[in-house]
């Protein structure tokens, strides 16, 4: 499995990541400007084969960054894609100079809990209907 950064000629491949890993997929002009905006930045997992298996990105504002999108295809997850994307992603922020990051994620999303706080993100506050309703929003932050 390589983290690499991600490529204009990745778009279709995580397009498809989006549709079919989760339930509010990114459009593709929001994907598009994920990998060619000067102001954000995304990583993908290649496997063996060169198929794009997850993806990460953020967005930033000196010195701050969101990170909008982790997703990892069904059939790779619990093998530690997720992790890797995450710490490449907090990697490059922290190499641009990015001092906290910040994230949204569905409260009951114990799998995605569990790797946010792995990475040292905390909770600190939430957003009610977030995800529809009665599908609370976990905010979440990670001084780096």
């Amino acid at each position: 499995m390589l983290i690499r950064e991600a490529r204009p000629e990745d778009v279709g491949a995580i397009m498809e990541l989006e549709k079919g890993a989760i339930v509010h997929p990114w459009i593709l002009q929001d994907i598009e400007a994920l990998i060619t905006d000067g102001c954000k930045t995304a990583v993908a997992a290649e496997d063996t084969e060169g198929r794009i298996t997850g993806y990460a990105g953020a967005e930033w504002v000196m010195p701050e960054a969101n990170i909008g999108n982790i997703v990892v295809c069904p059939d790779c997850r619990g093998q530690g894609v997720g992790t890797r994307l995450l710490r490449t992603l907090i990697g490059c922020l922290r190499t641009i100079g990015i001092e906290e990051v910040f994230l949204e994620v569905e409260e009951g999303n114990e799998p995605a809990m569990r790797l946010y706080r792995s990475c040292g993100f905390e909770v600190y506050n939430r957003r009610r209907d977030y995800y529809g309703q009665g599908a609370d929003a976990l905010l979440m932050k990670c001084r780096l």
